[in-house]
């Protein structure tokens, strides 16, 4: 069995390509097996990890595994989740 490499960063909410495609993988997970989900629309997200903070800092960050059959770009899939601190 190959071993696949996970590397864990903080997603860069300035970057369109990874914030699409962590916004990707946090919809299909979150409307996954919710018939009335209510998942943030990519515009919402990019507005809200754009926007300025007081008092609080709020991070998201991403999982991304090196597998060159993958068709994401560059050969790495994103996966989301988010982390309050």
């Amino acid at each position: 069995m190959d071993t696949l490499t996970m590397e864990i960063r903080a997603l860069d909410p300035w970057d369109d390509a990874a914030l699409a495609a962590f916004h990707a993988t946090y919809h299909a997970a979150d409307v996954f097996g919710r018939e009335h989900a209510a998942p943030w629309m990519l515009e919402e997200m990019r507005a809200d990890l754009r926007g300025s903070r007081t008092g609080e800092r709020f991070e998201c960050w991403t999982g991304l595994v090196d597998d060159s059959s993958n068709t994401g770009p560059g050969g790495w899939s994103a996966a989301g989740c988010w982390c309050c601190r």
